[in-house]
């Protein structure tokens, strides 16, 4: 009886051991062998990359304006740089040199000046008293050019020219800001004298002055030698401010 169980355990630790054996079997199929390395592919990400990086560089251009100088000659001047950026292989730097230009603009005593006219503008309500060339010499004429004529019988305060009727024949030269001179004419010998109506007549060398209804056309000089209104018209010699009784002369 005591044989018999030994032989029954036995038996019963082979079974045991024959099943553990195929179990071991079948483990070995679906996965690594214990002890024995790993037959897997490693991971890409542990490694480096043996795939070669383009890097273009860039390229960063800066460009100045042309500075302009005052004075002095041509100069020159670096303006434009080029610089690798980081990460590409290393390159020279570039200096392209830029001419600069001298200023066209002056300074100090070199600056020129434009030299300005400056005109005198007439006293208001003034008149222009001109002088004309003719066959009895270098008259007074009006700003028209219609010769100008005295009478003999004013004196260089009076006018006894003061008549409608004689105003009408002999228009007096009237201007309350006075006469101003001309080429040939002087102005010191300007003046003027009030009239009866508070009008102001122009006055050359102390005569009263008058233009003639009857002269059609500039420097014509029709009046000449006429006696009327107490007096005789002359014309007017433009540099001694006198009479000039010389025949009569239609232009």
């Amino acid at each position: 009886m005591a044989q018999q169980d030994r032989s029954t355990r036995w038996l019963t630790r082979g079974a045991c051991l024959l099943v553990a054996a195929i179990a071991l079997a079948a483990c070995g199929s679906s996965g690594p062998t214990l002890g024995a390395p790993s037959a897997h592919k490693p991971s890409t990400d542990a490694l480096p990359s043996t795939t070669p990086t383009s890097e273009v560089p860039t390229q960063t251009t800066t460009t100045s304006t042309p500075a302009t100088s005052t004075t002095g000659p041509l100069s020159t001047a670096p303006s434009v740089s080029v610089t690798p950026t980081s990460g590409a292989a290393s390159a020279p730097t570039t200096t392209v040199p830029v001419k600069t230009l001298p200023s066209t603009t002056s300074s100090g005593s070199s600056s020129s000046t434009t030299p300005t006219t400056t005109s005198v503008a007439p006293p208001p309500n003034s008149v222009m008293i001109n002088s004309v060339e003719t066959s009895l010499g270098t008259v007074l004429v009006d700003r028209y050019g219609f010769t100008i004529y005295l009478l003999t019988a004013d004196n260089p305060t009076f006018s006894n020219c003061t008549s409608f009727v004689c105003n009408t024949v002999w228009p007096p030269v009237l201007a309350t800001g006075g006469g101003v001179a001309g080429p040939g004419v002087q102005q010191s010998l300007l003046g003027t004298i009030p009239l009866p109506d508070g009008t102001q007549q122009v006055t050359y060398a102390g005569h009263p002055l008058y233009t003639y209804i009857g002269d059609r056309k500039p420097a014509q000089t029709s009046g000449q030698g006429i006696k009327s209104f107490g007096g005789i018209w002359w014309v007017l010699s433009a540099t001694a401010g006198a009479a000039i009784t010389g025949a009569v002369s239609i232009l």
